[in-house]
């Protein structure tokens, strides 16, 4: 533990309507990261029922899935190559959607989502980057420093950034979702119809 030599933090004056404004302000940032997770836990929940759907079927279909293949491109009808190319296509759509399920786990971490400021983040005392900006002693003598209004516009900045990254991970969660739908049953459909002409 990092000690700058003057004893323990002081505490910091803080009337009941600044209680009241930090309490509101920890209250939104809260609600702000909670929805954060819960975009992550569905789209890690997507991914996993979305790769065991496709691990299921290359395990189980696989190889008939190939021969249709190979026999509708031997075919040499329109109907067949047309087949063929709504099926890729149908898989594009799928590795598109579960590209956008892992975009939507994934960690945003910092700079440009959206109109966030990534100057505001680095002299947040809230914000790990900012924090790490400093060492240990100039971080708590910082801390120190920090008014009632100071924490609580800090507070604020960080809901705000952290709802630009929930709108943009909620977007990210619905057309991944719709996408993986979509593809998996327009491949399942394109599939079925080539063993039923073929």
């Amino acid at each position: 533990m990092c000690d700058d030599g003057t004893g323990t933090p002081k505490e910091k004056d803080v009337s009941e309507t600044g209680v009241d404004k930090v309490a509101e302000a920890k209250y939104l940032l809260n609600t702000m990261m909670y929805y954060r997770k819960l975009c992550d836990d569905k789209a890690s929940i997507l991914l996993a029922i979305f790769g065991a759907v496709v691990t299921a079927i290359i395990m189980i279909g696989g190889q008939q899935i190939a021969e249709l293949f190979s026999s509708l491109t031997e075919d040499s009808s329109m109907f067949g190559y047309l087949l063929v190319a709504l099926i890729i296509a149908s898989i594009f759509v799928l590795v598109t959607g579960i590209f956008l399920l892992i975009c939507t786990v994934n960690p945003y971490t910092g700079t440009k989502i959206g109109k966030g400021k990534t100057e505001e983040e680095s002299h947040s005392i809230l914000y790990f980057r900012g924090i790490v900006e400093n060492n240990c002693v100039d971080f708590k003598k910082k801390y120190d420093g920090y008014g009632n209004k100071e924490y609580v516009d800090d507070v604020l900045s960080e809901a705000y950034i952290t709802a630009e990254v929930c709108v943009k991970k909620y977007k990210q969660l619905y057309w991944g979702l719709f996408l993986s739908a979509a593809g998996i049953a327009a491949f399942a459909a394109f599939v079925v119809i080539g063993f039923i002409i073929a």
